[in-house]
């Protein structure tokens, strides 16, 4: 696709979802391995998991209509090359700051959904589901103390759109 500049827009949208996809669960991997607290790699494991199920999704429509995915290692590296911004943080500060930036992104997917073709509706809205399973678990965690934090994050887990 990156040689088809006349490629559709929500195809070129859903290309860069994925790879934002990939990114995340570098992201949350990468959490995970740097966690000292067991339970906290469990759930960075399980929200890595998350967003490797999303991408799937994506890279099966996205291949359905002929578009190439390009190997994960690229958006890996540009994961790791952005740096992790969490790493260095606290469980409830990375909560606190993750927080904005998911409310954010579940706006945006929301409207998105509005440019998707009647065929591609089911996934975007799979898409934003995914991301208010995570803005849900980080609400969790920071009201609950984590109980339950997990729930919605294992919906969307057992889901396919």
């Amino acid at each position: 696709m990156e040689n088809d500049r006349a490629a559709p827009a929500h195809l070129v949208e859903l290309l860069e979802w994925h790879r934002d996809e990939v990114s995340a669960q570098a992201m949350f991997e990468e959490l995970a391995q740097a966690a000292a607290d067991a339970d906290c790699a469990r759930k960075w494991r399980t929200l890595a998991r998350l967003e490797g199920h999303v991408a799937a999704q994506l890279a099966a429509a996205l291949a359905a209509r002929g578009v190439t995915v390009p190997s994960p290692a690229a958006d890996q590296a540009r994961r790791t090359q952005a740096g992790n911004p969490y790493l260095e943080l606290s469980w409830r500060a990375a909560m606190e700051a993750m927080r904005p930036w998911l409310a954010r992104y579940v706006d945006e997917f929301k409207a998105a959904e509005s440019r998707m073709p009647a065929e591609l509706l089911p996934l975007a809205r799979f898409v934003t589901a995914h991301e208010q399973a995570l803005l849900d678990f980080v609400t969790r965690e920071l009201g609950r103390d984590g109980r339950d934090s997990l729930t919605a994050v294992h919906g969307v887990l057992d889901i396919s759109p």
